[in-house]
Order: C-alpha cells, then structure tokens, then sequence
C-alpha cells in the first residue's frame, strides 16, 4: 500500500492535561501509518500544549490557537487534515484499533472510490476510569433517520474528506458553548451515500463529569441553540418543508425556554445585551421563513417582536428577571487524573470485546 494518510482524527484541546495523553495514546498505539492525529490546542492554560508537542511527529501534529472554542479548532483542523477520511475525537474519549485493522485500509480506500459520505457508526460509552461495563448503541439505518439528524453523536461518523470540503460544511463556532449537533444536521443533509455500519466500534465515549456537557450554563445553550437551529432552517435549501419546520420549532422552543427561564430564575446584568441581540436575530431570521412556522409559533413571535421593539416593554422584563434570586447549582468539582496504562488495559479489553469477536 501507497503510504498515504487514510484517515485524520481531529482533536480540540483546552485545558485537558488530566485526559489527553491518554487519548492521544489511544490512535498512536495502533500503530498505523496511515492514521493522522490533529491537535488543535485551544488556548490552553495548563500543560495540555506541553504534552501534545511531547508526541509531535509526521503523523502527530500540534498546532496552538488562540482561545476560541471547540468548532473553531475542529474547523482549523478540518482545513490542515491530509486523510481522504475526517474523524472527530474529543480529548477525554478514546479510539479502538480493532476498527482500523491493517486489512480494512483497502476498505477505506474503496469506500472513498465509490464516494461514500459519511461511514455511520456505533459507539460504547462508559465512566471515565473505564470500571463499568460500557453500554453499545447501534446507529439506525439511513432510512430511519428523522429529519437529517441521526441518533449518535457526530464523533461516532468518519466523513469523506472532499465530501466535506465541497460542500463547505464547518462547525458553527461559539467560543462559549458549542452546538455540535449543527454539523451532524448539515453532513448528514448534504450526504448522498451513508453508510451504516454495526460490525465493529471505534469510538469509546467517556462520561465525563467535568466535561462541557456536564457543567455548561443552560442560557448560553438555549440562547445559541434558538440561533442555530434558526440558522440552519435558513440555509436549509431542500423542498421539504417538514424539515423546515422541524427546525424552526427548535430554534422558537429554545428561545421560549430561554424567556421562561430568564423570568424563573433571574439572570446577571450583563447578560441582557447578549439576549437582547439574539432576540433581534432570531426574529430577522424568522421573517426569511415565516411561511413555514406553525400557527402557535407565529403568535409567539408576534409577542416577542413586541417585547424586542417596545423599549419600555423590554425595560421591563429585564427589571423582573433581575429581580429573581439567581441560584445556578453546579456539580461538584471531580479531579481526577488518568492511570493512562490501566486505561488502555482497559481500551485493549474493550477492542477484544467489540471488534475481535464481530468478524465479518
């Protein structure tokens, strides 16, 4: 075999000294030449960007940015990746080798020939210390997929490079907090070939509870969720209208709960410019696709362009949200520090489990 890059794993670090090694060790243990590992260190402040140069090589590249979120540094390293195939790992999650054994090389080679988009599939999930028996789950068939938006997570998929590429699709980027689901809307909406595989895992996803997902802050979410999913109904180009809708009733329900919830709870002072300029764009991006909201949806509207456009009207919601006692619990702070070897024991393990014993 030509000694080319068939696939590039993408990986964001912030602040992950406690887990990227062993993620890291995850992809080089396999000893494949033609895997690529892309560090995109996101401005971290501990010694993340030590330990990812520590393992620099040909296959294993370090590039440092400024501080700007998981889909900016996914982005930059959708740009450099050299694989006809674009994986996605996050640095506290870990890859399987059974998946990417020395024969399936000619697969991925054919699956790129015969321009398959996106290679669907499964995922195992289990604690972060690897104790518990992981849980698999299977991804649906294409068929089954409601409203382009597939079951699993979009680190579960390896999408064809150019399939990418020329379709131009990019995570959005919000530095704060990420809406990854976006990317898997637009893949698998833009996708022409999907495959659905179930014979073997690659991706092991570890619960994590110091992760994003675990510790975000539920404003930001809804906020940037109604921006979204508004966004992507309005550069949604196919005729079907089903999808359309689908997508504005998740964007007006993000920002509803986001309303109700500012009401509820309060919100801080500095915060009411950045609902206010979200209201404002959400509502200019309503108007592009007003014929496709729902009836309930439309009256909604009509009573926050008034809230928007009114500014005594607004001047006095923000009055009563301030004046709710803010009370955000948080989970508790967990620190604890990777036994890499005993994890990748675990990892080996996990691969005999989940890929030696599905042959075929």
């Amino acid at each position: 075999m030509e000694n080319q890059i068939l696939v590039s794993f993408i990986v964001p670090v912030y602040n992950a000294a406690k887990y990227i090694e062993t993620a890291i060790r995850s992809v080089i243990d396999q000893q494949r030449d033609w895997i690529e590992l892309v560090l995109i260190n996101d401005g971290s402040t501990d010694s993340s960007y030590d330990i990812c140069k520590k393992y620099e090589s040909k296959k294993v590249r370090c590039i440092s940015t400024e501080n700007m979120g998981a889909g900016h540094a996914r982005n930059v390293g959708i740009d450099i990746a050299q694989g006809k195939w674009i994986g996605f790992l996050d640095s506290d999650d870990l890859i399987l080798g059974g998946f990417f054994d020395e024969k399936n090389s000619d697969i991925f080679n054919l699956l790129n020939k015969n321009c398959v988009d996106i290679i669907y599939t499964p995922k195992l999930e289990c604690d972060i210390e690897l104790k518990t028996e992981p849980i698999i789950t299977y991804p649906e068939a294409p068929s089954q997929i409601e409203f382009y938006m597939p079951n699993i997570e979009f680190w579960a998929c390896l999408y064809r490079k150019d399939f990418i590429k020329d379709n131009g699709i990019r995570f959005f980027e919000y530095r704060i907090q990420d809406v990854e689901s976006a990317f898997r809307f637009r893949s698998f909406s833009k996708a022409n070939n999907i495959l659905a595989y179930n014979k073997k895992v690659f991706y092991l996803h570890r619960d994590n509870p110091g992760s994003n997902v675990n510790t975000w802050n539920f404003d930001n979410v809804l906020r940037i969720k109604a921006l979204v999913y508004g966004q992507l109904a309005n550069e949604f180009n196919k005729p079907e209208p089903k999808v359309k809708q689908w997508l504005l009733s998740q964007s007006v329900y993000s920002l509803k709960e986001l309303l109700f919830r500012c009401l509820k709870l309060g919100m801080q002072e500095n915060e009411d410019r950045q609902l206010y300029e979200a209201v404002n764009e959400i509502l200019a991006i309503y108007k592009t696709q007003y014929g496709y909201l729902k009836n309930k949806y439309k009256f909604f509207l009509s009573l926050i362009a008034v809230l928007a456009s009114h500014k005594v009207i607004w001047h006095i919601f923000i009055t009563v949200c301030r004046k709710r006692k803010i009370e955000y619990t948080k989970n508790p702070a967990f620190d604890s520090q990777d036994n890499i070897e005993l994890i990748m024991e675990n990892v080996h393990k996990f691969d005999h489990q989940f890929n030696d014993i599905r042959k075929g």
